[in-house]
């Protein structure tokens, strides 16, 4: 179980290709990472989805 965010800051994340990122795992939801450098291991896999700016999904239609 986790929880993640991704936040859009094109001047402060310019080196993760404008993207910031942040998990929690575990059932207590604790904070991913030591340090700020998880956040390349989270670039490299958006790499994949770079042209979809770097998002998996979509966000769903709501009715």
């Amino acid at each position: 179980m986790h929880a993640e965010i991704m936040v859009r800051d094109t001047k402060k994340y310019a080196a993760t290709g404008g993207w910031g990122y942040a998990r929690w795992a575990g059932l207590d939801l604790k904070p991913y990472g030591k340090d700020s450098a998880f956040v390349e291991i989270c670039a490299n896999c958006h790499k994949a989805a770079e042209s979809t700016d770097f998002v998996f999904t979509q966000p769903a239609k709501i009715p």
